[in-house]
């Protein structure tokens, strides 16, 4: 009874609109009823006709499924259309680890994605790990620590694009494990003034040790891979204690 099911307006833009045609006949010449199904997002009358309106969500790759049931009185029969605004998205982002966080050396981390374009163009794909490019093309992609440095979060992003510009992005943190134990300022990249060691207390002013510099000291030591301690002073040097 239902002869075709027909879009007009497509490629739809977001926040744009779409007529939806059904093409259906009685065997018997009975007059026919017509109930359509509209996804959510998507705005339109669900009039008793052959044709119905839609505007579509204000985003990009906005799908939804749109159903028309028609009858004649006696016999019912139904079909479907799947809609898209134009654009591209991310339909699944999977990010593993070979080794519980923080990750140290040799250990590694894969991204898997997923993505469509409603309209067919091919898209292009970047993984960036704190904005520096560990792969580029393929939709998987591998990394391997090789070298350590400032410990801390590290975001694993990727980046889908299109020859007409448009993109989408998954992201996730890291933790990645620092050359030593308090390598820089703050002890970490983001800074938190964070120990990375288990149990860790703070300090109960009974002085350890000292060492006097030619001046002020305005940050905190920073520990290198081997012990040494380095100490930055207003004198205009810098002290590598051990």
């Amino acid at each position: 009874m239902i002869a075709n099911l027909s879009v007009l307006g497509s490629p739809i833009y977001p926040g744009g609109q779409v007529e939806v045609i059904v093409s259906a006949h009685s065997p018997t010449d009975e007059t026919l009823s017509y109930s359509w199904t509209i996804p959510d997002g998507w705005q339109g009358s669900d009039e008793d006709n052959a044709m119905i309106i839609l505007t579509a969500p204000d985003e990009q790759a906005a799908r939804g499924t749109v159903g028309v049931a028609v009858s004649d009185g006696k016999y019912t029969r139904s079909a479907e259309v799947v809609l898209a605004t134009r654009g591209l998205a991310i339909e699944s982002w999977d990010l593993s680890l070979s080794a519980d966080e923080p990750l140290g050396l040799g250990d590694d981390l894969s991204v898997r994605v997923v993505a469509y374009n409603p309209e067919g163009y091919p898209l292009r794909y970047s993984h960036t790990l704190s904005g520096m490019v560990f792969s580029e093309g393929g939709p998987d992609a591998n990394w391997t620590v090789t070298q350590r440095s400032m410990g801390g979060l590290y975001r694993v992003s990727t980046t889908v694009s299109d020859d007409l510009g448009r993109s989408a992005v998954s992201s996730a943190d890291v933790q990645m494990e620092g050359v030593s134990a308090w390598p820089g300022f703050g002890g970490d990249r983001q800074r938190t003034g964070r120990s990375p060691s288990p149990g860790a207390q703070g300090a109960v002013g009974n002085e350890i040790w000292s060492f006097e510099t030619g001046n002020w000291v305005g940050s905190s030591p920073a520990l290198g891979a081997d012990g040494t301690v380095y100490v930055g002073s207003g004198d205009g040097h810098v002290y590598a204690i051990r």
